[in-house]
């Protein structure tokens, strides 16, 4: 959760700093949140198959090489702050000249202490209460991963005990998410199509930024409930393994 929680907060930044039109900005994300569920989708089909054959260890030995490949890439990527970008300038500008007068805005702002603990730290909270936009996503995703990370816990009880599959094989079954995920990032891009026919015609709700995608979560939200639904109702010895 906690490592989840923070890569989506920090490629969401990365985002928003290379792409300035919404357009490309919400496409990049559409992306990276579906491409976030491969790895719990891959993740148990690798252990499901690894541990029975060369053991538990395997399992995590698997996501350390993964992680430790990733970390070179990483190590690459160039700042894409503004601010921050202008810093460095400011800085790599005084170490030249020997001129302290090259200043960047974010050398004016408060670093110590007391700042970070009365106002960055406590920002979010802030917003979460005093923000209605940010508490109800809050809360909607929340939901949203609950709901996500529950079916992980449930479908080794379904289709071990229920359906007699092997660990391999209900690692198999969770290849529906990424295919289902696949199809979000598909039904998304079609939707951007609409949102740039709305423009086009100069619809009254394209106008404020943060209703040009909520129609796509209000659609979505009732699924999220459908599936929880089907799932229980339909996870029995006399319903073909498939359905749910």
């Amino acid at each position: 959760g906690a490592e989840n929680g923070t890569s989506i907060t920090v490629v969401g930044g990365t985002c928003a700093d290379m792409y300035s039109d919404a357009e490309g900005r919400g496409r990049a994300m559409a992306v990276f949140m579906g491409v976030t569920t491969f790895g719990p989708t891959f993740g148990p089909i690798v252990s499901g198959f690894a541990s029975p054959a060369l053991g538990w260890r395997w399992s995590f030995w698997f996501g350390l090489i993964l992680a430790g490949v990733t970390v070179i890439p990483m190590l690459l990527v160039p700042e894409t702050f503004g601010d921050t970008i202008l810093q460095q300038k400011a800085r790599r500008l005084r170490k030249s000249t020997g001129d302290d007068k090259y200043r960047a805005p974010m050398d004016l702002v408060k670093t110590d202490i007391s700042h970070i603990l009365t106002v960055v730290l406590t920002r979010p909270i802030r917003m979460f209460y005093s923000e209605a936009i940010v508490f109800f996503s809050c809360l909607y995703l929340a939901f949203a991963y609950s709901c996500f990370y529950m079916f992980f816990q449930a479908f080794p009880l379904i289709y071990v005990r229920i359906y007699g599959f092997s660990m391999g094989q209900q690692g198999l079954t969770f290849l529906a998410v990424g295919v289902g995920a696949t199809a979000a990032i598909a039904i998304y891009f079609f939707w951007d199509h609409m949102v740039r026919r709305a423009e086009a015609k100069k619809a009254k709700w394209i106008q404020q930024e943060e209703y040009r995608r909520l129609p796509l979560t209000c659609a979505s939200g009732p699924f999220l409930i459908l599936g929880c639904f089907w799932l229980g109702w339909t996870a029995r010895e006399d319903v073909h393994w498939i359905v749910p």
